[in-house]
């Protein structure tokens, strides 16, 4: 049963959520796969290792599952705020400790406190967010969040190219401190967002989420597909730094790359997903990693830095939009207060999926198969997942290509793409941007 929900003062917590947002995204720009499995290659961890490493943050998202009936009734905020300012803490400590040793398993420890807490404060934060943010606007909300937090975050990057090139390994101690230091900053603005408080009608029940068939099949499709992509992007850094034998600077420049095509790629997502639907948003990411990953393969030549590039632009919407389209799908089949046990199902399973990728395609490689043949089998895999998109049902518009393209050309005009949340707006602009 819905629930009503009361607000003191939107507006400010939308500010402070939008100010959080830059602080989290140039928190976790610096500390991606792509960054962690290329500091783990360049410190001469074996490939069993680095898959194992780079899997923890998502092994660690069963916290959310055991927490999610437990945060519906404490205080929200409270518990978001403390886990979220450790988690960020532990990342100043990898970055002290990685100038002093490259002992992985201190890596690996602290890199699991940080991944623990972290869990902890998503699903609390997943909760708290889906009450706060009016249903009717929250893709567009969401997806301008993580686009903001991204073209800051660009600022922060851009300086580490030269870091690279001129310092090499201990570039990666600097990236872990801004880090931390940035998750730090977010809290603050946290601190400013608004508690919601709602009249709880009913319990909400962790099984709840399995009892919902359209749920349950969305989740599955997209786990499955970031297994495919898991099992491929973990390994794209050691690729590339170890049989290509490219300079780190050269693989942070990609990382960049693939920075700036997320940043758009967040904007468009949330139009796509509240327009056209997130079945047609996942479609479209299966469709991307598919074409990113034949670039790949075939960057074993003469013009394989540009190949590798434009994989990279690719991937970019390869990990935004997924993630756009499970918080908007979950939110638009969950209830408010009641939210929490969908998103922890979700996030567990996704992040099973991906965790077994990692790990899977770790003991591939030291066992049996070469780079290029696992993103064969990956690329395959996700072909034949695009037919299972289809299962998704929701509320939304007959997809064509016709509409995507009208989408796209209205994005384009920077001023349109605010007018549908102005045109709906009952209450004061959210944000200086709009």
């Amino acid at each position: 049963m819905r629930i009503s929900v009361e607000y003191h003062d939107l507006n400010k917590s939308i500010r402070n959520f939008f100010a959080e947002g830059v602080a989290s995204q140039i928190s976790s720009s610096l500390i991606t796969v792509a960054i962690i499995s290329s500091y783990l290659a360049i410190i001469d961890a074996p490939p069993h290792i680095i898959g194992l490493t780079i899997a923890i943050p998502y092994l660690t998202t069963s916290v959310q599952l055991l927490l999610a009936k437990f945060v519906e009734k404490r205080n929200r905020k409270k518990i978001a705020l403390t886990a979220s300012l450790i988690s960020k803490s532990s990342l100043i400590a990898i970055a002290i400790t990685s100038t002093l040793t490259d002992n992985v398993l201190i890596f690996i420890i602290l890199y699991l406190i940080f991944n623990i807490f972290e869990d902890v404060f998503t699903v609390t934060w997943s909760s708290w967010i889906n009450d706060l943010i009016p249903s009717g606007e929250r893709g567009e909300i969401l997806s301008k969040r993580f686009y903001y937090g991204k073209i800051f975050a660009t600022f922060i990057l851009v300086p580490q190219l030269w870091f690279f090139e001129k310092f090499g390994e201990p570039s990666f101690s600097i990236l872990f401190f801004l880090s931390g230091i940035s998750g730090i900053l977010g809290v603050y603005f946290l601190k400013n967002v608004e508690n919601i408080r709602s009249n709880r009608i009913s319990e909400a029940r962790i099984l709840d989420p399995f009892k919902n068939s359209n749920f349950v099949r969305f989740v599955l499709v997209i786990s499955l597909f970031w297994f495919t992509f898991s099992a491929a992007r973990g390994f794209y850094a050691v690729y590339i730094l170890k049989v290509l034998f490219y300079p780190l600077w050269f693989m942070f420049l990609l990382v960049l790359a693939s920075h700036l095509s997320s940043i758009y790629s967040y904007r468009i997502s949330g139009i796509i997903s509240d327009r056209l639907g997130n079945g047609v948003l996942l479609l479209i990411s299966m469709i991307t990693f598919s074409i990113s990953t034949v670039l790949l393969v075939f960057s074993n030549s003469d013009s394989g830095a540009l190949l590798l590039t434009i994989s990279y632009i690719f991937q970019g919407f390869c990990i935004s939009a997924p993630t756009i389209a499970f918080m908007s799908a979950t939110a638009d089949m969950s209830y408010k207060k009641h939210s929490a046990p969908f998103y922890a199902v979700g996030n567990l399973m996704q992040d099973f999926s991906c965790a077994t990728g990692f790990i899977l395609a770790g003991f591939l490689i030291s066992n049996y198969l070469t780079y290029q043949s696992l993103f064969i089998l990956t690329l395959i895999i996700s072909i034949l997942l695009i037919p299972f998109t289809k299962l998704y049902r929701e509320f939304a518009p007959p997809s064509t290509t016709l509409k995507l393209l009208t989408v796209l050309f209205e994005d384009l005009k920077f001023e349109k793409s605010f007018a549908k949340i102005k045109k709906v707006k009952k209450y004061k602009p959210l944000w200086k941007f709009y």
